[in-house]
C-alpha cells in the first residue's frame, strides 16, 4: 500500500511540474508575439502613467528609446494563478484597435526592474512578468519628484 500512495505523490508532482512548466512556455510564447509588434509603425501612441490620473506624454525619440527597452526585456515568470499586487503606475501602449497595460512598481530605490502584463488579446488567459533594469531607470528618470 505504502507503494501505491508514493506512487500517487510522485504522479501529482510530476503533473503539478508540468503543468507549471506549461504556463511558462505558454507565456514565453505570447511574450516573443507580442514583443514582435513593439515597433513604431504598430504602437500609436505610448505614455507612462501614473495612478490614478496623471500622464506623460512622451516625444517619438522617447518613445522609439522605451519600445526598445521593452523588445529588450526579458521573460521573468508565469503569473497566471495571481494577480499582483497594485500597481504604483502603467504604460499604455495603444495599438489600433486594442490598448495594453504594463505595470510597474515604485518602491525606496526607484521603479523596480519587474513588471507585468497581460497582452489578452494573443491568450485571454495570460498574465506574467518581464524583467529590465533599464527600462526601471528609464521610468524612474521620466517621474516626477
Amino acid at each position: 500500500m505504502k507503494y501505491n500512495v508514493r506512487t500517487l505523490i510522485g504522479l501529482a508532482l510530476i503533473a503539478a511540474v508540468v503543468l507549471w512548466n506549461s504556463d511558462n512556455i505558454k507565456d514565453v510564447l505570447v511574450w516573443n508575439e507580442f514583443r514582435k509588434s513593439l515597433n513604431q509603425d504598430q504602437v500609436e501612441e505610448l505614455t507612462i502613467n501614473l495612478l490614478p490620473d496623471q500622464k506623460i506624454q512622451l516625444d517619438k525619440n522617447e518613445q522609439n528609446e522605451l519600445l526598445r527597452l521593452l523588445r529588450d526585456a526579458k521573460f521573468e515568470s508565469s503569473n497566471r494563478m495571481n494577480h499582483g499586487s497594485t500597481p504604483d503606475g502603467s504604460l499604455l501602449l495603444q495599438f489600433k484597435d486594442i490598448g495594453i497595460s504594463v505595470s510597474y512598481y515604485r518602491g525606496t530605490a526607484g521603479v523596480s526592474s519587474i513588471f507585468e502584463l497581460s497582452p489578452r488579446h494573443i491568450d485571454h488567459e495570460t498574465q506574467f512578468y518581464i524583467e529590465s533594469e533599464a527600462l526601471g531607470n528609464f521610468i524612474e528618470a521620466k517621474l516626477p519628484e
